[in-house]
């Protein structure tokens, strides 16, 4: 994703977007595609990222981290162990904390671990893009974070619900389907502004073919 990320960090597309100074710029720009070097990926911030999730459950702030199970380089294992060590007023309930299923319209989409105002959602058959492999997951998990009191027959999780409301159901697909459409139009302009950043070779008709020039007349560039 390397061309539309730095299409998103334009100046006229970060004001539209309301991004705050050069947020992204080291982490987000020019990642090779989403590859980065793992070691070197942090090396120059002495930002206290634990820290500040701490401070941000602390001041009664919902905090949601939402991990696909078979995301192989931000596993949720990893995302787990940081999760425990956040500093606030409820870390040790956060531990004692148990996973429990999570049920939408019949079908369990992952698991919940929460305390208080941190949720931590492992995905099912999810890797590192979930609303794009599974949207109806994601959209729970944004519902967590913007409206976490919500009670939503549609949503069981653990054993103690069972009922399941087609219109909430009709609500999440909604939302589901706007996640999915939002990834599909970030992938097209991926691949539309790849496409134009590609070398188009062209070959001369034989007849008027001039004396071979490498770099200038074998294929032009736009």
């Amino acid at each position: 994703y390397n061309t539309w990320s730095h299409w998103f960090l334009q100046s006229d597309v970060q004001k539209a977007l309301n991004v705050c100074g050069n947020a992204g710029d080291n982490t987000f720009a020019g990642t090779a595609g989403g590859c980065t070097t793992l070691n070197l990926f942090d090396y120059h911030t002495k930002f206290d990222f634990v820290g500040s999730l701490g401070r941000v459950l602390g001041a009664g702030l919902p905090v949601v981290l939402m991990y696909g199970q078979k995301d192989s380089v931000c596993h949720y294992v990893g995302g787990l162990a940081m999760a425990e060590k956040i500093p606030w007023d409820g870390s040790s309930g956060f531990k004692e904390a148990q996973f429990a299923d999570v049920n939408i319209a019949g079908a369990t989409i992952g698991h919940l671990k929460q305390y208080k105002g941190l949720s931590f959602l492992k995905v099912e058959a999810a890797g590192h893009m979930v609303p794009l492999d599974q949207p109806m997951a994601a959209a729970y998990g944004l519902e967590l974070l913007v409206n976490p009191n919500r009670n939503d027959p549609e949503i069981c999780v653990g054993s103690s619900s069972s009922t399941v409301s087609s219109s909430s159901a009709s609500a999440s697909l909604h939302v589901a389907v706007i996640l999915l459409v939002m990834v599909s139009v970030a992938l097209g302009v991926s691949i539309f502004y790849t496409c134009r950043a590609r070398t188009t070779y062209r070959r001369l008709p034989v007849a008027s073919a001039p004396a071979f020039v490498p770099g200038k007349d074998s294929f032009s560039i736009e």
